[in-house]
């Protein structure tokens, strides 16, 4: 599902390249094939290229660093002789990319589930190894192409082979390249045509420009001035287009109908409460902040994933429970008088006898109008991978076990329709892309982030989901219990926003409250929300013709 779905066809499609050179066989272009003494000077720089790329993340001050992060990498791979060292080279960067960039894994996993450090970083180590082998792939299929056009430019090559590998490789996290370019949508329009690979496939198309200039300064030949000014004029065309997907937005925007959503950023820790007064304690914390936001002229309540304290029963029949259940959604909606969306843990009694991670929307006068079950669930911390085969593993984990909906749906307000999030779901773009055919009009992501740090990841969430909004071309509001809770338009921009709060470094921050207008539009508009991800498939094709069909006479 989501990023995975058709993973099996596409890397049996880059893997039946691979054969077409040994494992041991050299360049015999090498750029670097007798500079054995500049070795380390190479790593080195290379070793910096990848600390560079983490630098570059969203919305910070160093983004732009990430359109020259990988010329090391390209050096690296020029002088690797071997398939072998330009997978391993590939790899390593990528590793330290991955360990740089997600260095709060670690930390989360323990408060997640109460992990041992020892095992907590195991897992870490594994995730950014795991990750650090898209590079990996990227590298060894470059190292092909070039052994196989050595007169083609890597502006060519290298955007074609990065696209090929981010868009084949399973990640825990969709993190492509481009993500780090979140904060710019003067460039990120172009994911309405390709998706987020389509800035991965412009970063390493200009990584290959300079690769280009610099490898033909060192071997005294002219400027690739073909290479450059075909760069240039792709690039200046994905600027032009941006900015007339803003202009044709910001006109959509204006004449759909609005709304005004308040939402209710806790700053604690989600979830089910075993005490009683604490649990009141917290209903009554989100509640005062919602009868001001309501006040404030807010038409729709958001509270984040998880947020209501109690588990909502649904036994198939009325009983005490279910009576008691209705008095308080009554009690509650008669003190904010207009509808709440708000996360649940949700008992299912009248189908399946488990709990899910829900979405429920409730009319102003307390009845549930719609529900979601949340599909995407998060490895330990929501499910124990292996578990149904070895049903030991729910035992070591102790974290809740939910299990996941099976069903699609959006959830109704007035005449529209809202398609729900839950935390995980919106990293994944294909998965997201399937509520197409619901017409939605505005997306709202629901999420609990309190067992991570209040500094990088939050940042790396909000920066991965707003791509969904480009690629659907939909408001979307995020609503954390901890933060960052946001409104992103449908061009991608943060027009609204809260800073993240970590509950355990700054206890007894009080809600915030975030309020904001978003356009209900018709229906999700782009090539990338009808057709998928056919830039990235045109890739593939591109590279299964670079690297296995045969070369024609005199070429």
């Amino acid at each position: 599902m989501g990023n995975h779905t058709g993973f099996k066809p596409r890397c049996a499609a880059l893997l039946g390249m691979l054969p077409c050179l040994g494992p041991r066989q050299r360049l015999e272009t090498d750029l670097f094939s007798d500079a054995h003494p500049c070795i380390r000077a190479l790593l080195l720089i290379a070793g910096a290229g990848a600390v560079a790329l983490p630098l570059a993340r969203p919305f910070g001050p160093w983004t732009l660093l990430a359109w020259v992060s990988l010329v090391p990498l390209l050096f690296l791979i020029a002088w690797s002789g071997t398939i072998r060292r330009a997978f391993g080279c590939g790899w390593l960067f990528g590793t330290l990319v991955a360990a740089l960039a997600i260095g709060w894994l670690a930390p989360a996993l323990q408060r997640i589930g109460d992990f041992p450090a020892t095992i907590s970083w195991a897992l870490f180590a594994l995730v950014a190894a795991h990750t650090g082998l898209t590079l990996a792939l990227f590298a060894a299929l470059l190292f092909l192409a070039r052994r196989r056009w050595p007169d083609w430019p890597l502006s060519l090559l290298a955007p074609v082979m990065l696209t090929c590998a981010e868009f084949a490789s399973p990640r825990m996290f969709d993190w492509n390249i481009g993500v780090s370019q979140a904060g710019h949508p003067w460039i990120t329009q172009v994911a309405d045509l390709t998706g987020v690979i389509g800035l991965s496939f412009l970063i390493a198309m200009v990584g290959g420009v300079m690769f280009d200039i610099v490898a033909a300064r060192l071997q005294r030949n002219a400027l690739p001035w073909r290479s450059v000014a075909g760069s240039a004029i792709l690039l200046a065309a994905a600027l032009a287009y941006s900015q007339f997907r803003i202009a044709d937005i910001d006109a959509r925007r204006a004449l759909a109908p609005a709304l005004r959503i308040g939402a209710v950023q806790a700053n604690m820790s989600g979830g089910l409460s075993s005490d009683p007064q604490d649990a009141s304690r917290r209903l009554l914390l989100y509640l005062h902040k919602s009868r001001l936001l309501a006040r404030r002229g807010a038409e729709l309540i958001l509270w984040p994933e998880a947020a209501f304290p109690y588990t909502w029963l649904s036994a198939g029949e009325v009983g005490p429970e279910e009576l008691r259940q209705a008095a308080l959604l009554k009690a509650i909606m008669g003190e904010l008088g207009v509808p709440l969306l708000t996360g649940m843990v949700h008992w299912d009694g009248a189908s399946d006898g488990r709990y899910h991670n829900s979405a429920h929307v409730i009319t102003a006068d307390g009845r549930i109008q719609g529900r979601y079950d949340k599909q995407l669930l998060f490895p330990l911390g929501e499910y124990m991978p292996l578990a149904t085969t070895f049903p030991v593993l729910d035992t070591w984990s102790p974290a809740m076990s939910y299990t996941p909906g099976t069903q699609r749906t959006t959830l109704p307000l007035r005449q529209h329709r809202i398609a729900t999030l839950i935390c995980y779901e919106d990293l994944k773009p294909e998965f997201v892309r399937e509520i197409v055919t619901l017409q939605p009009n505005l997306l709202v992501s629901l999420s609990s982030l309190a067992w991570f740090d209040a500094e990088v990841a939050p940042a790396q969430h909000l920066a991965v989901a707003l791509f969904r909004s480009i690629e659907l071309r939909l408001d979307m509001v995020r609503v954390s219990t901890t933060g960052i809770s946001a409104i992103v338009d449908a061009a991608g921009r943060v027009t609204v926003q809260t800073r993240p709060v970590d509950p355990k470094a700054q206890p007894g921050v009080q809600p915030f409250g975030l309020t904001g207008t978003v356009a209900m539009l018709d229906e999700p508009d782009s090539i990338y929300a009808r057709y998928g991800p056919v830039f990235a498939w045109l890739n593939l094709l591109a590279a299964f013709g670079l690297l296995a069909l045969p070369k024609r006479a005199g070429t």
